[in-house]
């Protein structure tokens, strides 16, 4: 009795549009992952191009210009997520913020990693006004991993502003590191010039 129903439902047309919604609901899902698994690279693609951007100080304006002629020699994963209009998401000025805040961070949890694991590291002072119109002072943190500490000239009121910059809440009781300051010749003509001390 229960055999004959089995068999009389199995070719009843609801059992066969249930049947096709399962498989339906199957091939739904696949395609939902792939398309997340393209959104994710093409998501991947936008950010290594910004970050190179940003390695070369080339302005964060140009990724638009810097997507579309990888998308023209065919070089690049962002084919599916091209607009109608052949233009990209998350290439408006806040999302581009938001990528380069998000890379910024990488690197600089990185970093400190990097130092705390290294116990050895060295700062260097440099006015950089070679590279830029307005005098900024720059901080060059370089890990000194397997190698000795290596001291040199440095000026010690510098000195003073350069330790508070590197005493942060991140990089802990400072006095387990070991310490290798530098500074350029001009930076030390000039403290020489107006009465500072050098060590």
């Amino acid at each position: 009795m229960k055999v004959d129903a089995i068999k009389k439902h199995t070719v009843t047309s609801d059992h066969k549009l249930a049947l096709a919604a399962q498989n339906a609901s199957v091939s739904i899902e696949q395609a939902a992952i792939k398309a997340a698994e393209k959104e994710r690279e093409g998501v991947d693609g936008l950010m290594t191009n910004l970050y190179y951007l940003a390695k070369r100080n080339e302005p964060s304006s140009s990724i638009s210009d810097f997507n579309k002629l990888l998308v023209h020699h065919s070089v690049s994963r962002f084919g599916s997520m091209m607009r109608a209009d052949k233009s990209l998401p998350y290439e408006h000025h806040e999302s581009v913020r938001d990528m380069l805040d998000a890379i910024a961070e990488v690197v600089r949890r990185q970093l400190i990693d990097n130092i705390r694991q290294s116990g050895v590291f060295s700062v260097m002072c440099d006015e950089s006004t070679d590279v830029s119109t307005d005098k900024t002072l720059t901080f060059y943190i370089y890990n000194l991993i397997k190698t000795k500490q290596r001291n040199r000239l440095y000026v010690s009121t510098v000195n003073t502003l350069m330790m508070m910059t590197v005493d942060t809440p991140d990089i802990s009781d400072m006095n387990q590191f070991n310490f290798g300051r530098a500074f350029d010749v001009w930076a030390v003509s000039k403290a020489r010039r107006f009465g500072n001390k050098t060590k």
